[in-house]
């Protein structure tokens, strides 16, 4: 599936868990890797290899997201965007603050625009190009305690779908993978109640929590050249969870 050492993939969150797992796959094929996160990314991009690149940027604040997008400009254009950073303030409806709507907001669905919009052209008159959406089980079985997160992930779905058949017969493709209950260091606290975590696990047709690495096989797999007729999709990495 190997994709050669002259793409470039750009991973926003990929400093921690399945961001992390995502860049460590995409490094596997050979491309070169634009680590962003809130801090310590020059940490995984040294992991990685000499000519990835680690851009600290918070994508939920708009200087942030600018910086971000100029600090790509000396490495040449972007090939594959994985937009996987996302915030989640668990609240139920009646209980969420407008700064909470907001930075969800900012992040999980403002930032996925905008950075779309700084990409895609580049990727449309190269006639190549991998747009790929983290979204999550949330799409399928909204949580009542993360009903702005829930929507948002869902309008991200949407917006894939859309994005799809305008940019298909440019060679580039635009899907979601959806990851259900992962064990990563961001669910371990909510996971580590007993109770909580027989919960899930009775809930889960595969009768197990999956892992980052499971969700960057799917990103790898759109990622490539074997990847090129799936467009407009979502893939669920969930156990059987959405359908449960």
């Amino acid at each position: 599936m190997s994709l050669g050492p002259n793409r470039i993939a750009l991973v926003t969150g990929g400093d921690a868990g399945i961001g992390r797992s995502i860049c460590s796959a995409l490094r596997a094929d050979g491309m070169r890797i634009l680590v962003n996160g809130l801090n310590g990314t020059s940490t995984v991009a040294a992991a990685l290899g000499g000519d990835c690149v680690g851009i600290d940027a918070d994508i939920g604040l708009a200087d942030q997201r600018r910086a971000l997008m100029d600090a790509t400009v000396s490495v040449g254009g972007v090939d594959v965007l994985v937009l996987n950073a996302a915030v989640q303030h668990r609240a139920r409806w009646h209980a969420v603050k407008p700064d909470q709507i907001q930075h969800q907001f900012n992040v999980n669905f403002a930032a996925t625009v905008e950075l779309v919009q700084a990409f895609a052209p580049g990727m449309i008159e190269r006639g190549w190009g991998r747009i790929i959406m983290i979204g999550s089980v949330q799409e399928a079985k909204p949580n009542p305690e993360l009903p702005v997160y829930a929507a948002l992930k869902a309008a991200q779905e949407n917006l894939v779908r859309n994005l799809a058949r305008d940019f298909a017969r440019s060679g580039v493709t635009c899907n979601v993978v959806s990851p259900g209950v992962i064990d990563t260091p961001r669910s371990r606290p909510v996971l580590a109640s007993p109770d909580v975590r027989a919960s899930w696990l009775a809930r889960i047709p595969a009768g197990r929590l999956g892992t980052a690495d499971e969700c960057a096989a799917a990103v790898r797999f759109l990622a490539s050249a074997v990847g090129a007729y799936i467009t407009g999709q979502t893939i669920r990495v969930d156990g059987g969870l959405s359908i449960a």
